[in-house]
């Protein structure tokens, strides 16, 4: 249960890291 949570929990900050990434990429 706890697992599962902190997996999803690490699948969306990557998922927020990576969106974040891609704006940062395209202000240039």
């Amino acid at each position: 249960m706890i697992a599962l949570a902190s997996q999803q929990l690490f699948s969306a900050l990557c998922i927020l890291f990576f969106e974040f990434m891609y704006f940062f990429f395209n202000q240039f």
